[in-house]
């Protein structure tokens, strides 16, 4: 078989048998005898071959009879000198003016990036120090409070709060609790808080609630809103789809940068700001939504019907059945 030429002295990789593989030792025209060597590659290339040579064939054949290739040398004949050495593909203008091109792109694109990250951090910054000034004044999370302290923060409210007048080893008043940890985290433009209360507590008859346990309501340090335990489900039982409804109805739930925004956020230094045209027309909304008087049991406006007998009758019949049997 006669060899093909390669270039002198090549230390290039090769196979036993087999031609050099750099670019510069393989011959030009390749055939089926330079695969004799490897009888796998041959089986599988000699057909990629021939296929690559019918398509360049056609190529040349189409090039051939190309109109656009007979018009370049003419348009290229017609340009002045100067500028056909401006736009020739290696002249120095061509290479500047693409040099100057791609840095003025890749430095616009540099300067928005940037100037997009540093927005991105400053909102991300502000928010973390509005979220570190609300947990600061208890926003978040359930506050526990004595009696004195819920009486002073009431006082200086401007803001939407939630109270549990809670009664200790009370299963339901441990309930409520879970759930108001939960809407706090939730609505932390509301105040969530929570206080022991006994029967002959003075805070009962401060704020004049009927029972104990007890969920009290406030807007701006006035009572909106009192009920007991029993509007939440069984007397062994809070549902928490019932409480969120009960707040939702009182529109005390607020978000710091939600539509309905707590004034207390607005107070808050620094930060989760309200228009205070909005708060007004919002207040004098719900003091007309609140002009029927509050029910002296649970402190709801609207007509309703309280079924605590039932629970009792249900509970009390239980009870003798089981003591017949």
């Amino acid at each position: 078989m006669e060899q093909k030429e390669q270039v002198q002295g090549c230390s290039g990789p090769r196979i036993e048998g087999g031609p050099c593989l750099q670019d510069d030792c393989m011959p030009s025209s390749i055939g089926a005898e330079d695969f004799a060597w490897d009888p796998t590659m041959a089986s599988c290339c000699i057909e990629d071959l021939k296929n690559q040579r019918k398509g360049e064939a056609i190529r040349q054949k189409l090039l051939a009879v190309d109109p656009t290739r007979s018009r370049a040398p003419v348009i290229h004949s017609s340009m002045p000198s100067v500028l056909q050495e401006a736009l020739a593909p290696g002249s120095a203008q061509t290479a500047a003016l693409e040099a100057a091109a791609g840095e003025g792109e890749g430095h616009s694109e540099d300067e928005e990036l940037a100037a997009l990250r540093e927005r991105r951090k400053g909102e991300l910054r502000q928010r973390m120090q509005q979220h570190s000034r609300a947990q600061a004044l208890g926003y978040g999370q359930l506050n526990d409070v004595t009696g004195a302290q819920l009486m002073e923060r009431l006082e200086s409210s401007s803001g939407c709060s939630v109270c549990h007048c809670a009664v200790e080893g009370f299963e339901p008043s441990n309930q409520l609790d879970q759930h108001l940890e939960a809407l706090a985290h939730q609505h932390q433009g509301t105040l969530f808080m929570r206080t022991l209360v006994g029967h002959k507590s003075p805070l009962r008859a401060q704020l004049s609630l009927p029972s104990v346990p007890a969920l009290v309501c406030f807007r701006n340090g006035a009572v909106v809103g009192r009920t007991g335990l029993l509007t939440f489900g069984p007397p062994d039982e809070v549902l928490e789809e019932l409480v969120v409804d009960y707040l939702k109805r009182l529109g005390v739930l607020r978000q710091p940068g939600g539509a309905k925004q707590s004034p207390a956020s607005r107070a808050a230094p620094g930060g989760m700001m309200s228009s205070g045209s909005e708060d007004d027309e919002e207040g004098r909304g719900d003091q007309e939504s609140w002009k029927n008087p509050p029910c002296e049991v649970c402190g709801r406006c609207y007509p309703h019907e309280h079924v605590k007998a039932i629970y009792r009758e249900h509970h009390s019949s239980d009870e003798e059945g089981s003591n017949f049997d």
